[in-house]
C-alpha cells in the first residue's frame, strides 16, 4: 500500500517497526540515523517517515526540519522516549507523535488514521495534513 521510512538508531526498533508496518500492509524501509534517512527519502517514494528524535548524525528534528524543506507535503510522525520533545517535533513539521516504547496497536491506528486522511494533490503528491485535519483540534 505505502511505503514507510522507518529512523531509528536502534536496530531491535527499526525491526519491531518493520514487522507491523509489514503485518499493516505497508512496505518498510530503514534508515539508522537522520543524515542516511534524508537521502533515502530523496531517493524513494516514500508516504509516511516515522522517526525517532534522539539518533547520532543527524538528530530527529533536524530531519524532519530537512525533510519539510525538501518536501513540504512530506508525513512524519515522531516517536520519542521523552513526551516533551513531541511538542517540539510538532512544530518542526512532524504531523504526530508517539512516546516510546509505543505499542504495536497504537502505531498501525497513528499510520493508518494519517494515511486515511491523505488527499491526493492533482500532481499526485499528498498535502500534509493538520493537526486539525488527523485530530479535530
Amino acid at each position: 500500500m505505502a511505503n514507510v521510512l522507518i529512523v531509528d538508531d536502534e536496530e531491535m526498533d527499526r525491526l519491531l517497526g518493520s514487522r507491523i508496518i509489514e503485518e499493516a500492509g505497508h512496505t518498510p524501509f530503514f534508515a539508522g540515523d537522520g543524515e542516511a534517512a534524508l537521502q533515502m527519502y530523496k531517493e524513494n517514494d516514500i508516504a509516511l517517515v516515522i522517526t525517532d528524535l534522539r539518533m547520532p548524525k543527524v538528530d530527529g528534528l533536524s530531519l524532519i526540519r530537512g525533510i519539510i524543506a525538501y518536501d513540504p507535503y512530506a508525513v512524519i510522525i515522531a516517536v520519542s522516549g521523552l513526551a516533551q520533545h513531541l511538542d517540539a517535533a510538532e512544530e518542526a513539521g512532524a504531523v504526530a507523535g508517539l512516546v516510546k516504547p509505543v505499542a504495536p496497536q497504537d502505531l498501525i491506528e497513528t499510520v493508518q488514521d494519517v494515511l486515511g486522511k491523505l488527499p491526493a494533490e492533482a500532481a499526485g503528491r499528498y498535502r500534509r495534513p493538520t493537526g486539525e485535519d488527523l485530530f479535530g483540534n
